[in-house]
């Protein structure tokens, strides 16, 4: 038994698979294509083709040094014969559905293989997959085990019936799949074998906002920038996980890594016993997220120089880095010259804090303000504070330093720097060729 667990323990299991997507028509929209496929190691893009720029390209590095011109070229005609073959069926299947030329439809074919590599450096096979879809619905799958078609919908029994008329077109789909794909699949791991083995941590927000329904808010959880795709994200309610209805829909960022997010919508007034645990192999115990605005404080002390008054606003215990803190004059920002330089609290939230040297006879025309773009909901907690409400989305603090008419004002349209008109700003707020097949 302790052997089986040792080697277990040195199996990994990697995948390969290319994506293929067709539209019915073209969209004026950029970056979406007629026609795109592309190659993924690991969920990792590899390779790509559109039908505007009509060419096969490698998408990491050891990719384009590893292969050769010819293999390239070669991956473009395949492409181009691929993308014709889409073309011609897509309508087919329109026709088949009884849905309007006019509209836009979406034909889909995902295939590839999973396999282990074990520590004798021996790569198996475990599984593979050819799958057909039509607006986001399954048409037809490929089964390993008894080589035949299986349709979903009474629309694919036709091409079920056509192409199990030909026994070496589902003899070749098997073998490209346990043994053509599993060999590129060997290959390509060696290529990247460096850049494939490094693993990104996530890094986990949580913010909140006002749901439609009174005293009700949504709060969501997102973990980003991680590597490899597995993770497990739970949003709890003291401490136990919430039950789910829908699985992880985890999303790429475009940079290699991914991104999950959840929600749920929970009284207001519970808002203290919910928190967010995230879990990836990257970490060594699970992040725990809650939800919960900074803490502010503002303060004030005498400067060195004589009829000087240095002012610090301070923003501490939240958790997205992307807080915005300034320090205003008559509701101008003012020039900065440093960076905001946030800090790690050293629990998981971060701070900023921020100071300037003011004459003292100008305390009364001087602000701060703070933005977090992810929490629409705060409550403030302070010291040194006594607290007033001026208007909504505007408070006001006096110091104890009675001397000191210092305010902390929140609402996150971004101030005007000095010099500019008073405009309202937003905030600053992701293989191997395969013979034609036969018509659909």
């Amino acid at each position: 038994m302790q052997l089986d667990l040792l080697s277990s323990l040195r199996t990994k299991r990697h995948s390969l698979y290319c994506i293929y997507t067709a539209l019915s028509k073209p969209v004026s929209l950029p970056g979406i294509h007629e026609f795109t496929a592309m190659g993924l190691l690991d969920d990792r893009e590899i390779d790509y083709y559109n039908s505007q720029d009509k060419v096969r390209i490698p998408r990491q590095h050891w990719m384009k040094e590893s292969l050769t011109a010819d293999y390239w070229e070669k991956g473009t005609q395949s492409r181009k014969s691929k993308e014709q073959w889409f073309k011609v069926n897509i309508h087919i299947l329109m026709d088949r559905m009884n849905h309007s030329p006019s509209d836009l439809h979406v034909f889909q074919w995902r295939h590839g293989c999973e396999a282990e590599t074990h520590s004798d450096g021996s790569v198996r096979f475990v599984s593979g997959v050819s799958q057909y879809s039509y607006d986001g619905e399954d048409f037809l799958s490929f089964n390993l085990d008894t080589m035949q078609w299986v349709a979903p919908v009474p629309q694919a029994l036709p091409t079920k019936r056509k192409w199990e008329d030909v026994p070496i077109l589902n003899q070749y789909t098997k073998g490209y799949l346990e043994k053509e794909c599993v060999y590129w699949l060997s290959k390509f791991m060696i290529y990247g074998e460096k850049d494939l083995k490094k693993h990104s941590p996530p890094e986990v927000y949580a913010f909140a906002k006002k749901a439609k329904s009174p005293e009700k808010l949504i709060l969501t959880c997102m973990a980003t920038g991680f590597y490899p795709k597995d993770i497990t994200l739970l949003i709890r309610k003291n401490r136990i996980r919430l039950d789910e209805t829908e699985p992880q829909n985890v999303m790429p960022n475009g940079d290699g890594t991914y991104q999950l997010r959840k929600s749920v919508e929970i009284p207001e007034s519970e808002k203290a016993d919910y928190d967010c645990s995230v879990n990836h192999r990257t970490l060594d115990q699970p992040q725990i997220a809650i939800w919960a605005p900074p803490d502010i404080y503002a303060f004030a002390k005498k400067a060195k120089s004589p009829g000087k008054l240095t002012l610090t606003c301070m923003a501490t215990g939240f958790y997205a880095k992307d807080v915005t803190l300034l320090i205003r004059k008559n509701r101008i920002r003012l020039a900065e010259t440093e960076p905001q330089n946030v800090m790690p609290n050293g629990d998981g939230t971060y701070q900023l804090r921020k100071s300037v040297e003011i004459p003292e006879a100008e305390k009364a025309g001087y602000d701060c303000w703070i933005c977090d773009p992810q929490t629409d909901n705060l409550e403030y907690k302070n010291w040194h504070l006594k607290f007033r409400q001026n208007q909504k989305h505007y408070y006001q603090y006096d110091l104890k330093y009675s001397a000191v008419n210092f305010h902390v004002a929140w609402y996150c349209v971004l101030p005007p720097r000095s010099g500019q008109a008073n405009q309202r700003q937003s905030a600053p707020s992701g293989l191997a060729n395969q013979r034609r097949r036969a018509q659909i």
